[in-house]
Parts: structure tokens; sequence; C-alpha cells
């Protein structure tokens, strides 16, 4: 004979089981293509292809790493509505999800007031989606070199200093994409002195390089110091322009 705190276990039991396989069987959707250069098409090799479920919540994010022909895929997928992003390290490919913001008139029967963009596609349940082709933009490298001459940034990560833990940032350096956020940049190479950092941006568009520290007051190669409150700098690039100087940024001492 069962007590009654078994028996209130096993109901339990019994209640959410009867889910188990309703919710296992909504994750059995699929997803593979080939991300090429949309210039030339041309494979992208060696990229992280992230799968992002904007709709419905909760977002479920799935990861993988092109082959050498460009292809991708992602299994046991819940149906959703999901972006595309593609990170190239070492290239000039523009991930889509930052950039690419062009709509098509895809209309999605998950949330039907709205449309996909190039680098979305719509999965339904148990679907076995194939041949989905990404492509993606190429764009140009901005340089961006951090001069510290006086390695006033290492002195400012000693634990000795006020208000500065070990190993926390002090500048940072970003650049702002469509919707205001802010894109960390790639770190190339570093020294005591100085590191360099990459960004990749499209031509012909407004970018911008947020730069701020709230421990090191900063400045322009020009010797102009940046505001106490950081700086916007324009880091546009035209088509056909030549390759610009690299973007210096000097550390010029500690906020007082």
């Amino acid at each position: 004979m069962f007590s009654f705190r078994q028996r209130q276990f096993i109901r339990c039991w019994l209640f959410f089981s009867a889910f188990i396989p309703s919710a296992l069987s909504q994750n059995t959707a699929a997803l593979s293509g080939i991300v090429t250069a949309q210039d030339d098409g041309k494979p992208i090799a060696a990229a992280i292809v992230q799968a992002v479920r904007s709709t419905p919540i909760p977002a479920v994010a799935f990861n993988t790493v092109s082959a050498a022909n460009g292809s991708f895929s992602f299994s046991k997928m819940p149906a959703g509505t999901y972006r595309l992003c593609v990170q190239a390290q070492g290239t000039a490919f523009l991930n889509p999800c930052d950039w690419d913001l062009g709509r098509n008139s895809l209309k999605s029967p998950i949330a039907p007031s709205g449309t996909t963009a190039a680098n979305e596609v719509i999965i339904a349940a148990a679907q076995q989606r194939a041949n989905f082709a990404l492509k993606v933009k190429r764009g140009t490298v901005v340089q961006i070199n951090l001069n510290d001459s006086g390695q006033l940034a290492a002195a400012s990560a000693s634990p000795s200093a006020p208000g500065v833990g070990k190993g926390a940032p002090h500048v940072m350096l970003g650049v702002i994409v469509p919707g205001g956020l802010i894109r960390p940049l790639t770190q190339v190479s570093k020294s005591a002195a100085s590191s360099v950092h990459q960004a990749v941006i499209p031509f012909d568009t407004p970018v911008k390089l947020s730069v701020y520290s709230g421990q090191l007051q900063l400045a322009h190669e020009d010797g102009k110091p940046i505001a106490e409150k950081g700086d916007a700098i324009d880091i546009s690039r035209k088509t056909g322009s030549p390759v610009p100087k690299p973007v210096v940024v000097n550390i010029t001492g500690r906020k007082p």
C-alpha cells in the first residue's frame, strides 16, 4: 500500500510524463545549407554559423562551424523563426545579424505581422529544411591602434588601484551597429604598451567607433582629449576609397 506522499509523487510523475513525448517530438526539425560570399559565390569555410530563434519565446541558439565547402547543418531544432549569424574571423565578411537589415516579403506564420530578413528562416515542427542559401556580404576592415606608452592600463588593473578589480576592462572600444548596440572589436595583437584591434564594417554606411574609459584619460592621434563621457568616432568608408590609416587612440593619464 502506498503512502499519501508516494501516491502524490506518482500522480505528479504521470501528469508531467504525459508531456515528455510531445515536448521531445517538437525538437525534431533540421536545417542545412551553404554559406557563401554574396559577391562571387565562393563558399566560406571555417565560419561560425549560429541559428538564433527569435520567435516564439524562449530564445534558443545553435552553433556550428562551416565545412570546407561552406556547408553547415543543425538538428533537433524546435519550430520557430531563426536568424542565421556568421562570424568569419580573419576575413572582411560582415555578420548579417549585425548589418543586414534588408527585408523581403516572406511572411512568418508564427509572427504574421512581421517579415523575415534575408538571413532568416522559418522552421515548422519536424521540418527537414535543406539547401538554405546563406549569402554574406563583404565589407572593409578598419584597424584601431590603442597606444599606452605609460602602461597605465596595466597599472590600473592592479588590485591595489582604488575601485578597480584585477583584469577589469579599462578602455572600451566597439562599433555601434544599427539598433544602437555596441559590438566589441577583435583584438589581433597586444603588448605592454599597445594593442591592435579590428572591425569589419560595410561600405557606404554611416558607422561610428565608440571609445570610453571609466578610469583612464584618452586622446585622439592629434592630441585632442576625448571627452569624459567618451566619444563616437566616424569610421565610415566609401566604396573604392584607398585603404585608410589606422584609427589611433592614446591613453594619456588616469582619471582622478
